[in-house]
């Protein structure tokens, strides 16, 4: 992700009228800064706003994604621009959710319950996964 300027995944409704909701990779992307390419169908014109968060083409239009994706190339500054509002978006979306999430129930000492010991969740890898990888680097590496 470090590496890339933009996210690019148009989306479409297929024959059965089946659609992508709104993608995870969305949200990462645009926490990360980067601006998003995708269609305005589904969930996704909430979190991918056209000209604020990123742009959005017609599915199944490859001239109008092929130029949204040189459009971004070209501009640096809106690249910018949709990717700090992205972020900002996607903040304020977070955060609000985390402040009226209820506090972690509590044990009788009054402990947070489900921590670890750096107040994160316990975690139970996989045997044979080495402490302190997260999976997914350890999985590339097999």
């Amino acid at each position: 992700m470090r590496a890339c300027h933009a996210v690019v995944m148009p989306c479409r409704q297929d024959h059965t009228g089946d659609m992508d909701g709104i993608p995870t990779v969305f949200m990462e992307a645009m926490a990360t800064g980067r601006p998003v390419i995708s269609c305005p169908i589904s969930g996704i014109p909430e979190l991918v706003r056209d000209g604020e968060t990123g742009l959005l083409v017609p599915s199944d239009d490859p001239q109008a994604l092929a130029g949204a994706i040189e459009r971004l190339a070209r501009d640096e500054s809106l690249r910018v621009q949709l990717g700090r509002q992205g972020r900002a978006l996607v903040e304020r979306q977070h955060r609000s959710a985390y402040d009226r999430a209820p506090p972690p129930p509590s044990d009788a000492r009054g402990r947070a319950a489900g921590r670890g010991r750096g107040g994160g969740p316990e975690l139970s890898l996989p045997r044979g996964v080495p402490h302190g990888l997260a999976s997914s680097t350890w999985q590339r590496s097999r």
